[in-house]
């Protein structure tokens, strides 16, 4: 019985020392932790009056910009006739099925430009395919007082599982109110604003 009594003590300090050893632990964790944030923060109170000044004409400075006036003088709609193509590969070689070219048939089109959206309506030319309605947003690259060039996205306005999104330069002549059309879907054609 002396026996299990002895087991009994030793256990019994050993789950005595053990809560005393984690708070240690805790003890020494939050000094780690919370010693380089007492030492960041203290410092030099004293200020020698530049620091105030600075920050003061920064903010001065900043509230008294005015913001750029955006201005879109290539606003409106602009109507242009694209002529038939042959459909080709991304490597620009035509696209050839069962030995022939595939032809694409000219087109009319409609672009409304407002600020930096467009809306494009393609109408086939021999009224081979139904409409289609495009929308997507610009990016200018360049403007002057005389032209402005916007790079654009679309996306086809359909039910169709995989819509075209074709993408246009445009490159807009502010003077003679024309626009050259550029991009991923044929030949360039030449647009007038109306």
């Amino acid at each position: 019985m002396l026996h299990v009594h002895r087991q009994k003590d030793l256990s019994v300090v050993y789950t005595n020392k053990l809560p005393i050893f984690e708070d240690m632990k805790n003890l020494y964790l939050s000094l780690l932790i919370f010693a380089p944030l007492l030492i960041a923060s203290c410092g030099s109170t004293e200020s020698d009056g530049h620091e105030t000044a600075y920050l003061i004409v920064d903010a001065v400075e900043n509230v008294s910009e005015t913001p750029p006036i955006a201005t879109t003088p290539w606003e409106g709609i602009y109507l242009g006739d694209q002529s038939g193509y042959f459909l080709t590969k991304p490597s620009g070689e035509p696209m050839v099925i069962n030995g022939n070219k595939i032809p694409v048939p000219g087109s009319a089109y409609t672009i409304t430009i407002t600020g930096l959206g467009i809306e494009v309506m393609q109408v086939a030319k021999d009224e081979s395919m139904d409409p289609v309605f495009y929308i997507g947003t610009c990016l200018v690259d360049a403007q002057s007082d005389t032209m402005a060039q916007l790079s654009c996205t679309c996306k086809e306005q359909s039910s169709s599982k995989y819509p075209a999104e074709p993408e246009l330069d445009l490159a807009i002549n502010l003077t003679d109110q024309t626009m050259v059309v550029n991009g991923n879907f044929g030949p360039e054609f030449t647009g007038i604003k109306q």
